[in-house]
């Protein structure tokens, strides 16, 4: 049995002999564990389904989003002066369907990969503005 099948954590999938990045690649695009939002356009505008993105997953992703914080609004405590950062773990299936597997409290920041960098590198910045 494959024990890294159903994992998507890249902290767990990276001992996985056959772990790869999609920067760890070549060809960049379209192989490996994980990739840009933008390199998914790229792929699927490829593959000539370049509306998909903008059109239905990324809408459907932002739904599912609101509605997990919405469903844990009464639950999660805040404290004076501080944020909590969220880390939401989502995949998709053949349809492009987005299907939540977890949230995060406290998400991986280490960049770990060239996708993961190019968001940290944006995300960051604009989280110690807000």
């Amino acid at each position: 049995m494959d024990k890294y099948v159903h994992l998507c954590n890249r902290s767990v999938q990276q001992h996985s002999k056959d772990y790869k990045a999609v920067d760890e690649e070549e060809g960049g695009a379209g192989v490996g564990n994980m990739m840009s939002s933008a390199d998914l356009e790229k792929v699927l505008r490829e593959q000539g389904r370049g509306d998909v993105w903008q059109q239905s997953t990324l809408p459907a992703i932002k739904q599912i989003v609101t509605w997990t914080l919405q469903s844990a609004q009464g639950l999660v405590g805040s404290r004076k002066s501080s944020f909590e950062l969220f880390g939401f773990d989502m995949v998709l299936d053949e349809q492009l369907n987005p299907w939540l597997l977890e949230v995060n409290l406290s998400p991986d920041l280490s960049h770990s990969s060239k996708a993961k960098s190019e968001l940290l590198g944006g995300m960051v910045p604009s989280l110690m503005e807000m």
